[in-house]
């Protein structure tokens, strides 16, 4: 397909009516915390493989906004324009087959809507610039198409507007190459920035088997550092209650190629294995002390304002 083509088609798909931007009840019966308040995963997994029966539990959980990656973040040039282009599509059509559940976000006012309706927002995003490859012109064909681009901290001075940071966690609780420090934690919340703090085990901590009372001591730290205005969550995480069978590290071996490394694996936590871990964060992070109202920024309100103040 022809770029031309290729815009006009997506392009026609895309356009939606314009809501108001306040925040709106959601359809679902409201009997826990994270079903009354706003829920917005930074970055995380949705995957066409999911029965409408985790789906659903997904939203009775309290979900109400995702963003999703397009393409692999370790492909390069040609081959990353084609992941993202295709990635688009995927996303574009998995939305259309089952959209009494889903719906394409491009705005904040599509959260609200989506709400109302109890069906999933789902914004699209890169996690790099390696589709572009050395055209630039391509940076406005996805935008276009309804995805954002992201950067890291180091560019937040650069920025004219606030910055996410979707998925990262605290070098300072944990080293890895992937954590934010505590300086980058400053500098993004300084300029109005939100940092998502992820879910993926090897980058919090190399414990297994309690791991998710160091999930918390990261979210925890940073809001201490960057304050609660500004700390999100960005799970990076799939949505399935995930057993390590043979099966399922044949799939994973198949994503991950040559990256593949058993002995990262697991990557989840056990106690956000499975579709209810919004929940699971709010009781946590309440019984560390923080009140509704915080815990209301945390876990979507925060993510909303960046977005709302960016892409409008």
């Amino acid at each position: 397909m022809i770029r031309r083509e290729f815009i006009k088609t997506i392009s026609a798909a895309a356009a939606y009516s314009t809501l108001g931007t306040r925040l709106a009840a959601s359809s679902i019966s409201q009997s826990t915390p994270t079903q009354r308040a706003l829920i917005f995963d930074a970055m995380g997994e949705i995957r066409e493989v999911y029965p409408r029966a985790l789906v659903k539990e997904i939203l009775e959980s309290g979900l109400n906004a995702i963003t999703v990656t397009l393409c692999d973040p370790k492909t390069f040039e040609h081959e990353a324009f084609e992941a993202a282009k295709n990635g688009v599509l995927h996303y574009d059509r998995l939305i259309e087959k089952q959209s009494d559940l889903y719906m394409k976000a491009t705005k904040v006012s599509h959260i609200d809507r989506a709400r109302r309706d109890g069906r999933l927002a789902i914004f699209y995003l890169f996690q790099n610039s390696t589709q572009f490859g050395r055209d630039l012109d391509l940076v406005d064909l996805f935008y276009g198409l309804g995805a954002n681009m992201e950067t890291m901290a180091d560019v937040a001075n650069a920025s004219t507007v606030p910055i996410i940071v979707s998925h990262t966690a605290c070098e300072a609780i944990y080293s890895n190459t992937r954590n934010t420090t505590d300086k980058n934690l400053r500098l993004v919340a300084d300029k109005g920035g939100v940092i998502g703090i992820c879910q993926i085990r090897p980058f919090v901590t190399n414990v297994r088997k309690g791991a998710f009372g160091h999930y918390l001591n990261h979210i925890e730290h940073a809001i201490k550092v960057a304050g609660v205005d500004h700390i999100s969550i960005g799970s990076d995480r799939d949505h399935r209650v995930i057993e390590m069978t043979d099966e399922y590290i044949a799939e994973l071996k198949r994503e991950e190629g040559n990256n593949f490394d058993a002995s990262h694996w697991p990557l989840f936590m056990d106690k956000l294995n499975g579709p209810r871990r919004m929940e699971v964060i709010w009781d946590g992070l309440r019984k560390r002390g923080l009140s509704e109202g915080e815990l209301d920024k945390v876990m979507g309100l925060n993510n909303y304002r960046i977005y709302k103040e960016v892409i409008g």
